[in-house]
């Protein structure tokens, strides 16, 4: 009798594990992908998941979190415990299922909680537009179909959160596609221009190149003011034709050259010093061309024209040089620069990733009178939760409050 119930519970207890680890498996299909239990209806699972929801709320990203189907931290964009502004939101999902199941490399991208009462019935990530992401349902991103991406970008903007749609993006890069090779072509001439974009390959590049300029000095006088045409945002030919003359340089055999005629162009103010610029960070090979102690000199005046520009992506590469440079007072009134005003001591508005970063480098170099309008910058951030917890951070970690240590 006794060995009779000892088998009946071990059989029971092996019962209760199996339909145990059944549940689990089956509620995180994210974690485990052969068991995903919608493989043919990806928005059956959103459906299933989101039965009864009342109320949503979104948030933008925050990069110290990792991301699972818990309550988010960021900052709230939107809230609302309307259950017909959550249907309508939800009701826009169409998930094309083919198209589903990849995953990109990004981590960004506005969170959404549907929320259920009290307690979050589900979470995803809207990314780049057009897909869905989501640990709690799916096994991979869950594609929109075209009308979807379209419709839900648009309920965003309409809620004031703007969210770039596919055919705006694709509306973006052909309009900086065409800007670009309009900039190129007014660069080294029309027809030049459009055999460089034609080359498929470094190689072929650099013969043309060698036909067009025999001097090597000349030659890259002539990729400087093409790589000055720079559009960011740009695809196809006009992408691939800068991307083989930057490596032309880089590679090119003299470099001593090629490095040499890059300095003259920075100390003058040619129609080729963008594309000097651009290519003279001061590292690996271009700085060995150069004594170690010119080189201080060198990075700041680059850093400088970087700082200066325009194009937000400059701006951030000359943060970078700032940052190879260390502590010093010029580099300090630089990046001070940087900071929008304060106006009456609160930022409006967004501010930039190159403001933002400044704001994280002068937190653990300045001195403490700063630090205020520093907070007061990253509250203001769009990504709220990511800077102000760096730039506490970063002010936490100084050994003194006098600004004295260097950059890190």
């Amino acid at each position: 009798m006794r060995v009779r119930t000892v088998i009946v519970c071990a059989a029971l207890l092996v019962v209760a594990v199996a339909v145990a680890a059944v549940a689990f498996v089956c509620g995180h299909p994210g974690w485990f992908p052969w068991a995903f239990q919608y493989s043919r209806d990806w928005r059956g699972a959103l459906v299933a998941q989101t039965d009864g929801a009342d109320g949503l709320r979104i948030h933008s990203y925050d990069r110290d979190r990792q991301f699972d189907f818990q309550p988010h931290s960021g900052t709230v964009l939107f809230e609302t415990h309307d259950a017909d502004v959550a249907r309508e939101l939800l009701d826009l999902v169409r998930i094309a299922d083919r198209a589903s199941g990849d995953h990109c490399l990004c981590i960004g991208g506005d969170e959404v909680d549907v929320l259920r009462g009290d307690s979050v019935a589900a979470s995803f990530q809207f990314q780049h537009g057009r897909s869905l992401r989501s640990l709690q349902l799916w096994p991979g991103d869950a594609t929109l179909t075209a009308e979807s991406a379209e419709a839900v970008c648009a309920w965003f903007g309409a809620h004031g959160m703007h969210v770039e749609s596919p055919q705006q993006a694709a509306a973006r890069i052909d309009a900086a596609t065409r800007a670009l090779e309009a900039a190129q072509d007014a660069s080294v001439g029309p027809a030049r221009s459009r055999a460089l974009r034609a080359c498929h390959d470094r190689a072929t590049a650099e013969v043309l190149l060698a036909e067009w300029f025999p001097e090597q000095a000349d030659r890259v006088v002539l990729v400087a003011r093409f790589l000055s045409a720079r559009s960011e945002d740009a695809r196809g030919d006009a992408e691939r034709a800068y991307d083989n003359l930057h490596g032309w340089l880089l590679k090119a055999d003299d470099f001593a050259t090629v490095a040499r005629t890059a300095e003259r162009m920075l100390a003058s103010e040619s129609e080729a010093l963008r594309g000097a610029v651009l290519f003279c960070d001061f590292g690996g090979r271009v700085a060995c061309e150069f004594p170690e102690q010119t080189i201080p000199d060198l990075q700041m005046r680059v850093a400088r024209i970087l700082v200066g520009s325009s194009s937000e992506e400059d701006r951030c590469l000359g943060l970078k040089m700032l940052y190879c440079i260390g502590d010093t007072p010029d580099v300090r009134a630089l990046l001070v620069g940087l900071l929008p005003p304060a106006g009456d001591g609160e930022f409006h508005g967004p501010s930039t990733e190159s403001q933002m970063r400044a704001a994280g480098v002068l937190a653990g170099i300045c001195d403490p009178s700063l630090f205020t309008r520093l907070r007061a910058l990253a509250v203001s951030s769009g990504d709220r939760s990511r800077w102000t917890a760096d730039i506490e951070r970063r002010i936490a970690a100084r050994a003194d409050g006098g600004g004295s240590g260097r950059s890190r």
